[in-house]
């Protein structure tokens, strides 16, 4: 991967200040783009040190796009039914804890219905389970 220069040029000054301030820095989820225009998510960590006198900076640049598909895959088993893809409980109790921001969720309304299928196993059966989730 050929990482294309710095989009925001102020930004990497003020990174570049951390660098030589604190020794250190490191971002967990940097987004960078490509010569070919493609984002892509990077852990960047970076380092100065001196070597005979010479102050050296050292950077590692680890591509995290594989993490993050996963992250995302987790996070879709553990808040959505896998067979419906709507929104579980766990879903549902953690937004309705206080203290939850729904616009930061882009939720402007929002509506909680619950349904108590009796024989909701036989409706499947039945008539297959495509007619069953547009019920």
């Amino acid at each position: 991967m050929e990482v294309g220069p710095f989009a925001d040029m102020a930004e990497s000054k003020e990174m570049f200040a951390e660098l030589q301030t604190k020794g250190y820095v490191r971002y967990e989820d940097l987004p960078l783009k490509t010569r070919a225009g493609e984002k892509v998510p990077v852990e960047f960590v970076s380092n100065t040190y001196d070597c005979e006198g010479i102050k050296v900076i050292q950077c590692n640049i680890r591509n995290i796009t594989e993490r993050k598909q996963m992250e995302d895959q987790v996070r879709q088993m553990a808040f959505y039914d896998a067979l419906t893809n709507l929104p579980n409980r766990r879903l549902l109790s953690d937004s309705s804890e206080p203290g939850h921001d729904c616009q930061q969720a882009r939720w402007l309304h929002g509506v909680v219905m619950f349904l108590d299928l009796d024989d909701f196993k036989l409706l499947t059966t039945r008539t297959g389970i495509r007619s069953a989730i547009c019920c």
